[in-house]
């Protein structure tokens, strides 16, 4: 007699969900009026209030770009979901653009991904599916103490 094999039930895909809007996250590195290293997502020091721009609905998915001009690669971690890297934007000196799929290791689920130096990285993000606040940020320990994050409002 042989056995009947039952296979498992898919999972369901978090990224096949539509994207309700895409996000732009601009990584920033200045120094304040005494020299000292400032680090800022959208130029803006971390509150714990998120700003108008970083409120998803709640049971949407979205796709976030990580905009980094600066000199030092960020690897940015996004509380709350996981998500897929879509693609990487890098400009060139002349202005033009190349568009990078992800690499071989982010081909799967995510929830770090680094944001290179001179390049645009976007991610889609699993649907927001619990209300509340949380954070963005740097996973450089120093950066996250420079303010590199950012709260957002699930609402």
């Amino acid at each position: 007699s042989s056995a009947t094999r039952t296979l498992p039930t898919p999972r369901w895909n978090p990224f096949s969900q539509p994207s309700s809007a895409t996000r732009t996250l601009r990584l920033v590195e200045s120094t304040d009026s005494l020299g000292r290293l400032k680090l800022l997502i959208n130029d803006r020091p971390f509150s714990t209030v998120a700003a108008p721009d970083l409120r998803p609905t709640l049971g949407t998915s979205e796709i976030w770009c990580f905009d980094n001009p600066t000199p030092d690669a960020h690897p940015m971690h996004i509380h709350l979901i996981a998500f897929k890297v879509l693609h990487r934007v890098e400009t060139l000196p002349d202005g033009s653009s190349i568009t990078h799929p992800p690499e071989p290791d982010e081909l799967g689920s995510k929830d770090v991904v680094n944001a290179y130096p001179g390049v645009t990285t976007c991610v889609k993000t699993s649907p927001f599916d619990i209300p509340g606040t949380y954070v963005v940020h740097c996973h450089i320990l120093e950066h996250e103490d420079w303010e590199m994050m950012q709260t957002f409002d699930v609402q």
